[in-house]
């Protein structure tokens, strides 16, 4: 193999674009956490809130929101540990320093593919500036994405370095870092691919025995991570179309490719097609042909033909030959994936145009900045996301979410309308929790102005997720409208289902207001053989024996009713135990 001939290394290029990679996000470091995924990862996640020998090691041996990503988790405790989590602040810092770090990589690594033929500043600054990118760092989330691209670029450059010079300690270098990256995120697996690209970037025969042997370990890991990642990941399923979702790849590769040099209408979270045969499918799968006619046009073109794979291998993962998840695309999965269209790009301009590369690239990089330094503004907070995603996505999943937002803070007009929103266009990559939480709040907001209304949201609630406290809701908004026979039914539903005394008390309340005053005893015992043993069960049962003519045992729970309200220390009397003792004719 010829020697790699490296331009020196210039310190004040890295400086300025790390100067400008702060300035591009550093207003997000006054952004706090988003309510997506950053509960479950940071606010939620008691493990890393303390860095104990059991906590670091149910943190290797457990997955956070679902994905096993253990190196990111201790990133998080690590961060937790010196600054704590009251401001997402140190996160923020800790995400843009790791993505200066990986645009110093990139930069190395342009100096080794490119040489003195392009300057390494135009890939460094393509890749740090890009739309695209804007997902990756401004979501603490998705700081995973940022931990296996650090360790992915660093390890293609220790086997490239191999390579050139022999040395094992850089090759097991290779093997080192890439075990981490996968400690990092799943995603770290296309790096096998990768070496076999380089081999053949730097002209080593791919499949000689040789270089397939030095593959093994990193085989061997792989397969061991696709295990742990099947075994976390195996039920994350969110497809709702009704065709192959295979149909789906050569749209989705092509999606990308067009994101490098349009990042326009980027979203949080992308609509799954409605219909497949569209113009959009079919403008992208042509494209997807124009991919694979220039890959065949250039195939002589070693370096054309490692950026176009590097491409297809990372990109991959992300289609629907791998994962169904939510949504069909997703920026940050750019984030690594479209260097490799910027290498083959490269690759294709001849000396004579460098220079005119270089003037248009540094437009381009100029428009990608001011473009990224706008989509910065919507990661502010959650709110503004969701509300950025309805300008581009027609499903009602946005609306949903931004609702519950609006819910939680109070501003229940604009929760409602989102809510009834998605009532209208249901969206089915929302869980039936999810469902039955919508319902029960719009259930809430609607108590005083529709109670009608208000009791038919409560039960459907009830049939998303038939919990307690909805059960319980939809009998008091039936009850309300004394719409007895369907309060009774949510009540009794509730007492079967729960032994807390709320349940027992509403439904005797009911029987009360019915004067069905056998039920209403029935229901108390049962409520105090269940071990509510308190006043307000005694109190119930009383009243309901005196008017069942049960006085003897009408006068045993006044009595203990006595006893509990002695007990209490109450300085108050109790008017209720007054009436009572008045119709019994005892002295209390």
């Amino acid at each position: 193999m010829k020697t790699v001939k490296i331009a020196s290394y210039k310190p004040l290029p890295i400086l300025v674009l790390g100067v400008l990679i702060f300035f591009l996000f550093g207003p997000i470091i006054g952004f706090d956490f988003i309510a997506i995924d950053d509960g479950g990862q940071i606010l939620e996640n008691e493990k890393i809130h303390r860095l104990t020998l059991d906590n670091v090691l149910e943190i290797f041996s457990s997955a956070t929101v679902s994905m096993y990503q253990p190196l990111t988790s201790l990133f998080f405790a690590l961060i937790i540990g010196v600054f704590g989590f009251k401001t997402a602040a140190a996160f923020h810092v800790g995400s843009i320093l790791i993505h200066v770090l990986n645009t110093c990589l990139v930069y190395d690594l342009s100096q080794r593919l490119f040489q003195k033929k392009i300057n390494p500043l135009l890939l460094a600054s393509l890749f740090a500036f890009h739309p695209l990118s804007v997902e990756a760092v401004a979501w603490i989330s998705a700081t995973s994405s940022l931990l296996f691209t650090s360790f992915f670029l660093l390890g293609i450059l220790q086997y490239d370095q191999y390579l050139e010079h022999g040395q094992k300690k850089n090759y097991r270098a290779s093997i080192l870092v890439f075990l981490l990256g996968c400690f990092c995120k799943i995603q770290m697996l296309p790096f096998v691919g990768v070496l076999f690209l380089l081999d053949y970037l730097r002209g080593k025969r791919v499949f000689q025995k040789e270089t397939v042997y030095s593959k093994i370990p990193f085989v061997f890991i792989a397969f061991l991570f696709t295990c742990v990642a099947l075994q976390f990941r195996k039920d994350q399923i969110a497809f709702i179309g009704d065709y192959n979702p295979f149909l789906l790849v050569p749209s989705q590769i092509a999606w990308y490719g067009m994101k490098a040099f349009f990042p326009l209408n980027l979203s949080i979270v992308y609509d799954w097609p409605t219909v497949l045969f569209s113009k959009a499918f079919v403008a992208l799968n042509v494209g997807f042909i124009a991919l694979g006619f220039l890959i065949f046009r250039n195939r002589r073109n070693p370096l054309f033909l490692f950026g176009s794979l590097f491409y297809l291998a990372n990109i991959i993962l992300h289609t629907t030959l791998f994962t169904r998840f939510l949504g069909p695309y997703a920026d940050r999965y750019g984030y690594l994936s479209i260097l490799g269209i910027w290498i083959a790009a490269f690759s294709l301009v001849g000396q004579k145009r460098v220079k005119t590369l270089h003037i248009v690239g540094s437009l381009v990089v100029a428009v990608f900045f001011l473009v990224a330094r706008q989509q910065t503004t919507h990661w502010k907070d959650t709110i503004s996301l969701w509300s950025k995603n309805l300008e581009h996505q027609t499903s009602s999943f946005s609306n949903g979410m931004r609702g519950q937002l609006y819910f939680e803070k109070g501003m229940y007009a604009a929760a409602q309308r989102d809510f009834e929103i998605i009532e209208q266009d249901p969206d089915p990559r929302f869980e039936p929790e999810k469902y039955g939480y919508l319902y029960s709040a719009l259930g809430l907001m609607t108590t005083e102005s529709d109670g009608v209304k208000s009791a038919e949201y409560f039960d459907r609630a009830t049939q998303f997720d038939p919990s307690p406290s909805n059960l319980e809701n939809a009998g008091l908004a039936y009850q309300k409208i004394q719409s007895f026979e369907k309060a009774e039914s949510f009540y009794l539903r509730c007492a079967e289902m729960s032994s807390t005394p709320k349940c027992f008390s509403s439904l005797s309340a009911l029987y009360f207001e019915l004067e069905q005053f056998e039920k209403g005893e029935d229901i108390t015992t049962k409520a105090i053989t269940s071990g509510h043993k308190t006043l307000i069960f005694y109190k119930m049962r009383c009243f309901f024996r005196i008017q069942t003519r049960q006085m003897e045992l009408a006068q045993a729970d006044y009595r203990e009713a006595q006893k509990l309200f002695i007990q209490s220390d109450s300085k108050i009397p109790d008017p209720i135990l007054t009436s009572l003792g008045q119709m019994l004719q005892v002295t209390p």
